[in-house]
């Protein structure tokens, strides 16, 4: 792929540090009774700490695809893993992995809790657009509601997978030749290309070559 039409296709880049992150706009539209597929808001929670949030001054959402995938933001960081749906509605939610956003307190705290229950759930509800996550040993469960605005999004966005290698240094942007932009290829027998978009979550650190996956986002 040419350097000027990688440019053209990428709007934003994001690391994932190995596995895709299921995004909001990514998601299961008009999804029929029964199914979990799809965007859901959180309205509602019970952490085994008992600790209280303003979750409504927050935007925390889950978004599932294929009933494989689950993924979303916890009120700051985008993360995402794989889901494991079972008979009896019993539900296995794989290691989640996250973006490093700069948090406050407050909301870090949150995302602690909410991420550690989302991974030790165990078993689903659906009650008509009401959606649980449980686990009956801690008694703790996360409760959220189809977004009302999932039918609206239109047309989706695309998403690609990618393996790019950076360079130790950094170059002049060819837009602006008096800032500096990272380096990077996809195959290690490549040239180098420069990189005028910025990586989300990414902290380049001079003298050092990287291997990185990221997420493209059409």
């Amino acid at each position: 792929m040419g350097e000027r039409d990688m440019k053209n296709k990428m709007t934003k880049l994001i690391l994932i540090y190995g596995l895709l992150i299921v995004l909001n706009a990514c998601v299961t539209r008009g999804a029929s009774h029964g199914d979990i597929n799809g965007k859901w808001k959180l309205t509602g929670y019970n952490f085994a700490t008992k600790q209280e949030f303003a979750i409504e001054t927050m935007t925390v959402f889950v978004s599932i695809s294929d009933n494989k995938q689950i993924g979303g933001n916890s009120g700051c960081n985008i993360f995402g893993g794989d889901l494991t749906v079972m008979p009896g509605h019993k539900i296995k939610v794989g290691t989640l992995i996250s973006t490093d956003r700069f948090c406050d307190e407050i909301t870090g705290s949150f995302e602690s809790l909410f991420t550690d229950t989302l991974q030790n759930s165990t078993e689903y509800t659906l009650e008509g657009k009401v959606l649980t996550f449980s686990n009956l040993k801690s008694k703790s469960w996360l409760r959220f509601e189809r977004d009302r605005d999932e039918t609206h999004v239109s047309p989706p966005a695309t998403e690609e997978r990618m393996t790019f290698f950076i360079r130790d240094r950094l170059t002049n942007c060819e837009t602006n030749p008096s800032e500096k932009c990272l380096q990077f290829k996809t195959e290690k027998t490549s040239a180098w290309h420069v990189l005028a978009e910025r990586i989300d979550g990414f902290d380049f650190k001079p003298g050092r070559f990287y291997k990185i996956e990221v997420i493209r986002v059409k």
